[in-house]
């Protein structure tokens, strides 16, 4: 639905929920989109160049300022008819409780760490008043396409959900790191036509980034200890990605938005 309201998406050709020919699970046919990674979740692999940052911006206002999708109809949790003329606030807030309610409710190694941050994240959701609007909700270099130094595709949709687009430049901020100029970011993102974002909102959204990484990745390990999933490199995250989401989130709170740069 992005790609075709001319956003850079992978071109899906179809979706395969049969596959009486090739076994397995569900899977989606994609045309292949051209260029390489820019980094990984921690940054990019070298620092933005200033157009790029530009470029950044503007694809971000875009994605934002997209009518609403109403064609994709009830999609998932997250995607809905009725979710599309929520409040920013009220969206933000139905996603971030629902995120704590799926860590709860799947096999997971408990975290009173993780569940305080819930606790503070959900007493603090910004009320916005603004329509909400679609997110991509995953929005980094690990995910970004590059060729010739243009940015060719954004990919992994997975996370798309209806929601405050503050969460998007909060996660964008988190992990870009100190690769990208934010000053001149966020000035192209409010010429493209996205609206400014106060330092509060961008900093409850930086703690939410790493809130909901930590959920998933603590998901993740615990089906690989369980036995359910059997990709190694999964056994990294309760050693190094987890701790580092948890301290991200709790140093932000610590500090308060009132040291952010």
């Amino acid at each position: 639905a992005a790609y075709e309201r001319g956003f850079p998406a992978p071109d899906a050709l179809w979706l395969d929920t049969e596959h009486t020919l090739l076994p397995g699970g569900h899977f989606i046919v994609m045309r292949k989109s051209p260029g390489d990674l820019g980094g990984d979740f921690f940054g990019a692999a070298a620092q933005v160049a200033p157009e790029l940052s530009d470029a950044l911006a503007a694809i971000a206002a875009r994605l934002h300022t997209l009518e609403p999708l109403l064609e994709l109809g009830d999609l998932a949790s997250f995607i809905k008819p009725e979710l599309w003329s929520l409040s920013r606030g009220e969206a933000a807030r139905l996603y971030i409780a629902g995120w704590r309610d799926y860590y709860l409710a799947e096999a997971h190694t408990p975290s009173p760490a993780l569940l305080a941050i819930y606790g503070w994240l959900l007493e603090n959701v910004p009320n916005r008043p603004q329509p909400a609007s679609l997110v991509h909700g995953d929005v980094g270099f690990n995910n970004f396409l590059f060729e010739n130094g243009q940015l060719t595709a954004v990919l992994d949709w997975e996370f798309a959900h209806v929601g405050d687009p503050a969460e998007e430049l909060g996660y964008i901020a988190v992990t870009t790191g100190a690769s990208l100029d934010w000053s001149r970011f966020m000035a192209g993102y409010v010429a493209a036509g996205g609206d400014p974002v106060d330092a509060a909102t961008l900093h409850f959204f930086k703690v939410w980034a790493y809130a909901r990484n930590a959920s998933a990745s603590n998901i993740l390990w615990t089906r690989f200890a369980d036995g359910l999933i059997g990709d190694l490199k999964v056994s990294i995250l309760p050693y190094h990605h987890y701790p580092h989401f948890i301290r991200g989130a709790a140093q932000l709170i610590a500090q308060g938005p009132a040291t952010e740069d």
